[in-house]
C-alpha cells in the first residue's frame, strides 16, 4: 500500500454543465483480440472513474463513470442491463449509451429507452435510472457513461470492485480545487498515483491499470479488497487561506464524527421512540446494561434485516424488526438516559475486507457495536454486539471477538458543537455460542435391505440464524421440499416423512429439525451378508473438491465443528463383522476424527470435522485436501453384516 498527500489548486469557476469529458471512446480503445480471452464471457475493454471537486462558487462534486464491455459468450448478456443510482439531492447531468455490433452498425439509446425509479425522496434514499441494451449479440460492444453532480464535496471515496471479467484498461482521475488537501492510497499495486499540476493551477491525480486478469471465484477465497488493485482518497482539510486550514478527515475521530452527530444529536433521529425498559430494580450500571440489552433483544429481531438499514427508530422498534445499526442507536440512547457511560464502537469482521489503520475512512468498518467503558460496578469494558441474535451483553460472535475497534463518542450537546473523542481497542469478551452442527442418526437395517433413519439435525450460534429465518418464512411445503432434496443425498430412492422443526431459539442461538428417512434397497446382498455404505446427509465442504487453489484459503466466520453420530442396528440374526479403525488427523486449519465400535444391536460411528478461522497460504491447501480425502475414504466405508 502506498499513500500520496497533495494540496489541490483552485479551480477556474463553476460551469452549468459537466467539465468532465463525455466523448465516445475511439476505435483504437475499443479494439481487442478476442483470442486472448478464450474462456471469458465478457471483457471490460475500458472503465474509468473520474471526479471533479469544485469550491469556487459553492462546493460541488461531479463523478463520471465510463464503461465499455465486449460480449463474447451468453454469460455476458446479463451485463446488458445497467442501473445508475443517485439520491434526491444529486443531479444526473449526462447519461449516454450505445451498442456497437459486429457488423459495424452502431445504435445509440434514446431518452425513451431509459426507465426511472424515483421512489426515494430523502437525502439518503436512492433513486435510479436504468436501461437495457437492445439486440445484444455475441461480439457486441456495450458502451455507456454517466455524470452525477453532488451539491457538496465528496470527501471520501473508495474504489469499487472491477468485477469478475478481465479488464483491458482502467483509469482513475481526480481533479480538484487547491482549497482541498487530499490524501490518496493504493492497495495491491506497484503502479503509483501520478500527480500533475495543470495550467489553470489545479492538480490532477491519475491511477491507471492495464491488462488485469479476471477474478476467478473460489469458495473461502480472500475478499476482493485483499487482492484487487484499487485506490481510495479522502479530504484532509479545506484551505480557508494560505495560513488557515479547516481539518476534515485527518484523524479517525473526524471519520466517525458525522455518524456520531447523526446518531446522538440530529433532530428527528429519536422522534417517537419512547419505549424504555423497566430499570427500576437496577441500582448499578451493570444491571442497567444487562437489563436493557435483554429487553432490546426480546423486543426486536435482526433476522432478515440489512445490517446498516436506518429507518426512524420508532418505526423500527414498533415493527419488531430492527437492523444492527438501529438497535445500536436505540440501546446507546436508552443507556445514556439511564446515566450509564456508553459509547459507539466500529470494527471490521474477521477477514471481511482489507483495511489500513494509517488511512482513516468509514468504509473500512462493517459492524457497529455499543461499548460500555469500565465504571463503578463494571470493572472491565463490555462490548455489546447486536447483529447476532444469540449474543447477550458481554459476549461476541467469533467473527468480531478479538478484532480491533475504534471506540468513539461526541462530547457536546448540539449539532455543530462538541468534541469528538475516540481510541482504538481490542474487542475482548467472554466466549459466546460457537457455531457448529450436529447430526444424530438412529437407524436400522430391515430384513429386505431397507434403511430407516430417524435423523435429527441441530445447529448452534451463527449457523442457526439462517434456519431460524427459514422457520419463520418457509411454508410447510417449502420445508418438506428442502428435506426431500437432502434425502436424495442418501440415495435416489430415499423418501422423507415426519418432518418437523425442533426447538428454535434465536436468543439461545440454536435451531434444528427432525425427519425420518426411508431408503429402499439401500443395502446390497453379498451371498448371506448385507453390505451397508456409511453415507450420510451432512455435506463435507465442497470447497476442497478442486485439485489446486488459485487463491489463499480464507476461513472466516460461520464455521465450527461438524459432528455426526450414527447408531445403526443390524437386522435380527445379523452382526457386524468389522468396524473402521479410529482416524485422527490434523493440519493447519483443519482436523478430523472418526471412531467406530460394535454395540449390542449393531454399530456406532462418530465423525468430527473442525475448521479453524484464519488465513492460510494456497501452499497449505494440498495438505488440507489430502486430509479430508482420507477422512472421506473412511467415511464412505461399507459395513458388512453377516448372519449370527
Amino acid at each position: 500500500m502506498r499513500g500520496v498527500l497533495v494540496a489541490l489548486v483552485v479551480s477556474s469557476g463553476c460551469a452549468t454543465t459537466s467539465q468532465l469529458s463525455t466523448d465516445w471512446l475511439t476505435p483504437d480503445v475499443l479494439a481487442h483480440d478476442a483470442s486472448k480471452y478464450p474462456d471469458d464471457a465478457a471483457v471490460v475493454l475500458y472503465r474509468a472513474d473520474r471526479y471533479l471537486l469544485e469550491t469556487t462558487g459553492g462546493n460541488s462534486s461531479e463523478r463520471l463513470s465510463h464503461v465499455a464491455i465486449a460480449v463474447q459468450r451468453e454469460g455476458g448478456f446479463d451485463l446488458a442491463e445497467v442501473r445508475v443510482p443517485f439520491n434526491a439531492r444529486q443531479e444526473l447531468l449526462v447519461l449516454k449509451a450505445r451498442v456497437l455490433q459486429p457488423d459495424g452498425t452502431i445504435k445509440e439509446l434514446s431518452p425513451r429507452d431509459v426507465l426511472v425509479d424515483t421512489n426515494g425522496k430523502g437525502e439518503r434514499d436512492t433513486q435510479a435510472k436504468f436501461f437495457r441494451f437492445p439486440d445484444v449479440r455475441l461480439g457486441s460492444v456495450l458502451e455507456y457513461l454517466w455524470v452525477v453532480r453532488t451539491p457538496w464535496i465528496l470527501a471520501t471515496e473508495d474504489q469499487e470492485t472491477l468485477g469478475a471479467f478481465p479488464v483491458k484498461a482502467y483509469d482513475f482521475e481526480l481533479t480538484g480545487s487547491r482549497r482541498l488537501v487530499l490524501e490518496t492510497i493504493e492497495y495491491n499495486s506497484t503502479q503509483p498515483i501520478d500527480v500533475t499540476l495543470l495550467d489553470d493551477g489545479r492538480h490532477r491525480l491519475r491511477f491507471s491499470l492495464r491488462d488485469l486478469p479476471p477474478r476467478e471465484p473460489e469458495q473461502w477465497m480472500p475478499h476482493w479488497t485483499f487482492t484487487e488493485p484499487r485506490w481510495a482518497y479522502r479530504v484532509l482539510g479545506y484551505k480557508v487561506s494560505t495560513l488557515v486550514t479547516n481539518n476534515w478527515y485527518r484523524e479517525w475521530t473526524d471519520v466517525v464524527e458525522a455518524f456520531a452527530r447523526r446518531a446522538m444529536v440530529e433532530p428527528g433521529t429519536f422522534d417517537g421512540f419512547t419505549a424504555r425498559p423497566d430499570l427500576s430494580k437496577c441500582t448499578d450500571a451493570r444491571c442497567k446494561v444487562l437489563t436493557a440489552t435483554d429487553w432490546l433483544r426480546e423486543k426486536t429481531s435482526t433476522l432478515g434485516v440489512a445490517t446498516d438499514r436506518e429507518l426512524k427508530l420508532a418505526e423500527a422498534f414498533q415493527s419488531g424488526k430492527a437492523s444492527n445499526r438501529e438497535r445500536v442507536m436505540m440501546l446507546r440512547k436508552v443507556l445514556d438516559e439511564a446515566g450509564v457511560d456508553v459509547k459507539f464502537a466500529a470494527t471490521t469482521q474477521l477477514l471481511a475486507r482489507q483495511t489500513a489503520r494509517s488511512f482513516p475512512e468509514w468504509e473500512q468498518f462493517d459492524r457497529l457495536l455499543v461499548y460500555v467503558p469500565a465504571q463503578p460496578s463494571i470493572p472491565r469494558p463490555i462490548a455489546i454486539e447486536l447483529e447476532a441474535e444469540y449474543c447477550p451483553a458481554g459476549t461476541l460472535s467469533p467473527t468480531v471477538a478479538g478484532q480491533p475497534a475504534f471506540v468513539f463518542t461526541l462530547v457536546g450537546g448540539v449539532v455543530g458543537d462538541g468534541l469528538m473523542q475516540g481510541e482504538w481497542v481490542t474487542l475482548d469478551a467472554e466466549p459466546t455460542v460457537q457455531p457448529g452442527r450436529r447430526d444424530v442418526h438412529a437407524a436400522r437395517l430391515e430384513a429386505d435391505g431397507t434403511l430407516v433413519d430417524d435423523h435429527e439435525m441441530r445447529v448452534e450460534g451463527e449457523l442457526s440464524e439462517p434456519w431460524q429465518h427459514h422457520k419463520l418464512s418457509w411454508r410447510t411445503r417449502d420445508f418438506e421440499r428442502d428435506l426431500e432434496a437432502r434425502a436424495t443425498a442418501v440415495s435416489r430412492l430415499t423418501r422423507s416423512t415426519r418432518a418437523r422443526w425442533l426447538d428454535c431459539d434465536r436468543l439461545e442461538g440454536r435451531c434444528g429439525y427432525a425427519v425420518t428417512l426411508q431408503a429402499p434397497r439401500y443395502a446390497v446382498r453379498d451371498g448371506a451378508a448385507w453390505l451397508v455404505p456409511l453415507k450420510v446427509l451432512t455435506p463435507l465442504y465442497e470447497v476442497f473438491d478442486v485439485r489446486e487453489r488459485r487463491h489463499e484459503v480464507h476461513i472466516g466466520g460461520g464455521v465450527g465443528p461438524v459432528e455426526e453420530t450414527i447408531e445403526l442396528a443390524a437386522p435380527p440374526g445379523f452382526h457386524a463383522t468389522k468396524v473402521p479403525d479410529t482416524v485422527t488427523e490434523s493440519v493447519p486449519g483443519l482436523s478430523v476424527r472418526i471412531t467406530a465400535e460394535r454395540t449390542k444391536t449393531g454399530v456406532k460411528v462418530s465423525r468430527r470435522v473442525v475448521l479453524t478461522p484464519g488465513r492460510y497460504p494456497k501452499e497449505a491447501y494440498p495438505a488440507m485436501r489430502d486430509t479430508l480425502e482420507r477422512f472421506q475414504a473412511v467415511r464412505n466405508t461399507v459395513l458388512t453384516f453377516e448372519p449370527d
